[in-house]
């Protein structure tokens, strides 16, 4: 008998066993490790998702910092899920959420996350590791009627007497450069005189007449006189009106372009508001420049602007860069009337 043969046959067959061991033991922690982060992974889809639809849920402006360990996955939404990938790829979860119809959702997945933010501004549905959003958006209703209607700029109705403010006519008139020709096609008309040659409105003429027109769009522009430190941007509309839900539609796109408006972004503006005032009632707080006479007739849609403080710094901030605000009420009106 061949002893020495033995013992080498004996010897691979012992080499092929530990290599067959060593092969299943590295076999079997890269599908417990897979099998691991496939449970984490399953985890954090559902959680990313649940925390989405309690955001879609919230009412108001919602935002919520998830804290989750994303450092080894991307985090994206498609088709109405959450889908999260491995960095290695190998592993995929995919969560449905709340269908969120009408809601911006961000499309480019995130990858090497250190912390992630989910919010809900207005209609929009943010989505990233950092955000810079402001909080005070509104959320405006669905605009009914759009048709091509008659502008009424007004300027200064608390001051009839004397020729409207610098600021208001500087707002005014930058509201009339920004939104251009369409402008004058539908034949806009204001409460303060239009020079025929360049468009734009007299600020030395201190005629003020109200318009005849029962039907349109009536912008009222005024400086805001509150006796304390707030500074406020408010839309007044007529509570009850026909029009009262476009009113309150042109209003809040309005006000959501004024604060968002990248170069008013250094002006302190302490909060911002939709304002509905009943005519038939008259108070203390009933706002100056609001005329019942000469607007309850009118079957069209009414917005008065209330834009900062004259008695505070601060709220002559808004007033000083009114050109910018002209140009953000104009860019509202083109946005509802598209």
């Amino acid at each position: 008998m061949n002893k020495r043969g033995v013992s080498r046959s004996m010897m691979i067959a012992g080499e092929i066993v530990a290599a067959a061991l060593v092969a299943f033991i590295l076999f079997s922690n890269v599908a417990k490790c897979s099998n691991t982060e496939t449970i984490y992974g399953n985890y954090l889809a559902e959680d990313i998702a649940l925390t989405i639809d309690s955001v879609f849920a919230g009412t108001g402006n919602v935002i919520v910092n998830y804290t989750g360990k994303l450092s080894d996955y991307s985090v994206g939404l498609e088709d109405n899920s959450v889908l999260l990938k491995h960095e290695r790829g190998f592993i995929e979860n995919k969560k449905k959420i709340v269908p969120l119809k009408g809601y911006y959702i961000p499309e480019k997945p995130l990858s090497n996350l250190k912390g992630l933010k989910i919010a809900k501004i207005g209609k929009e549905i943010y989505f990233d590791e950092q955000l810079d959003v402001n909080m005070d958006i509104l959320s405006c209703n669905k605009v009914q009627d759009n048709g091509k209607t008659k502008i009424i700029l007004d300027l200064n109705p608390n001051k009839k007497d004397s020729k409207p403010s610098d600021e208001i006519c500087s707002l005014a008139n930058s509201f009339l450069i920004k939104l251009g020709s369409p402008a004058f096609f539908l034949g806009t008309v204001s409460t303060r005189k239009i020079y025929d040659d360049t468009h734009l409105i007299n600020c030395n003429d201190e005629l003020y007449e109200y318009p005849e027109e029962k039907e349109g769009i009536i912008i009222s522009m005024k400086e805001g006189e509150a006796k304390n430190n707030i500074n406020f941007v408010k839309a007044f509309i007529i509570s009850g009106s026909k029009k009262e839900s476009n009113s309150r539609a042109l209003a809040c796109m309005m006000l959501n372009s004024i604060i968002t408006n990248k170069n008013l972004k250094e002006i302190k503006i302490d909060g911002i508001s939709i304002v509905p005032v009943d005519i038939e009632t008259k108070g203390n707080d009933f706002p100056k420049g609001f005329f019942p006479d000469e607007i309850s007739e009118f079957d069209g849609i009414f917005v008065m602007l209330e834009i900062g403080n004259v008695n505070t710094e601060s709220g002559k901030e808004p007033l000083r860069e009114s050109s910018y605000i002209g140009e953000s009420i104009a860019e509202a009106l083109i946005k509802y009337k598209s």
